[in-house]
């Protein structure tokens, strides 16, 4: 999927980028066949970790922070956005702060 920066300030990892109206209709049919158990199934936090993947959060005690948890909430909050925005057929900006 080729996106366009916006300006080249960056805003924590980058500069923003936009997506235009069928970049998040390909974006929401991408995320709908992915489950928050094939999520879950899939979870590896050591590779996260060696990756570097934001937050950086997945060699944390599960005990004391839920980071699979984390990341099934707010994926699950994120297909809900861009199945939304593919419905109204909008366009979105993309940061990561």
């Amino acid at each position: 999927m080729n996106n366009k920066t916006i300006g080249d300030i960056d805003v924590g990892y980058g500069p923003a980028r936009a997506l235009t109206s069928k970049q998040v209709a390909s974006f929401n049919i991408a995320l709908s066949g992915i489950s928050s158990d094939n999520l879950r199934q899939r979870y590896d936090p050591q590779a996260l970790k060696k990756a570097e993947i934001y937050p950086e959060i997945w060699d944390n005690d599960p005990a004391e922070d839920d980071a699979l948890g984390y990341l099934v909430e707010m994926f699950e909050d994120l297909k809900a956005f861009v199945e939304k925005t593919s419905e109204q057929k909008k366009g979105m900006v993309v940061y990561i702060a």
